[in-house]
């Protein structure tokens, strides 16, 4: 922008996006390299961490559907093996928050707690078109109600988290979406992935933070890699 100064801009943009990690790099921390002790210096550029770097801490944690409440899901995407009901229609929401608060509590034992909280469920996207897997099994008629109690499994759950852990950043990960191959010669989504973020708006509006999928392959070269993080973070 005209007239502005980086100095102005890049306090802002440091409010508005932090990096955390979440590994439990407590293994590699003062490793011997070449003889040499290593040490990774994660507040030298404003990165998060647990404290003594432990997996799911003080500052992040995270929860995955196999372990946060009764998160509906098939088993290796097999229909004939469902866990938990399968699919929203055929979960217990009652039951499932109930575990999930026990869980919170387990995992988060802290009331005051005031990190981030991500909840990871990958096993089915929230929008029906993007669960290909299972279209060939689900009629029209139950588009429609895996759209409406998929709505309310992701609001309530994050609903519980926001009241009994008020302090904490909740969020889901993975939100907002992007195509995988992002960054080969552009900095745009594809228009199929910006209209999927914009029907799940009712997510990103119930959310405290968002946490965007931005893995790197060891194999990509440093420019695809700055264009992939850039076009995978820009929706947020």
């Amino acid at each position: 922008m005209k007239g502005v100064s980086a100095a102005t801009v890049l306090p802002l943009l440091m409010k508005a996006f932090s990096t955390i990690w979440e590994y439990p790099s407590q293994q590699c921390h003062n490793k011997s390299v070449y003889g040499e002790k290593y040490k990774i210096d994660f507040k030298k550029y404003n990165i998060t961490t647990n404290t003594k770097f432990t997996f799911n801490g003080d500052k992040i944690v995270i929860f995955y559907e196999t372990n946060f409440g009764l998160y509906p899901y098939y088993k290796n995407y097999n229909m004939d093996h469902p866990v938990n009901g399968g699919i929203p229609q055929q979960c217990n929401l009652t039951a499932h928050l109930e575990k999930a608060e026990k869980d919170i509590n387990m995992s988060i034992p802290d009331e005051n707690f005031s990190g981030y909280a991500i909840i990871d469920f990958e096993k089915w996207r929230p929008l029906f078109s993007e669960n290909d897997w299972m279209k060939k099994r689900v009629g029209i008629c139950s588009v429609t109600a895996f759209r409406t109690l998929f709505r309310r499994f992701f609001l309530k759950t994050i609903e519980l988290g926001k009241r009994i852990r008020k302090n904490a950043k909740w969020g889901f990960y993975g939100f907002p979406y992007c195509n995988y191959d992002a960054g080969n010669g552009t900095y745009q989504c594809q228009d199929k992935y910006k209209k999927w973020n914009d029907e799940m708006k009712f997510i990103f509006n119930a959310s405290q933070a968002l946490f965007p999928s931005i893995y790197l392959s060891n194999n990509t070269k440093q420019k695809p890699r700055q264009r992939f993080f850039y076009t995978q973070v820009r929706p947020c």
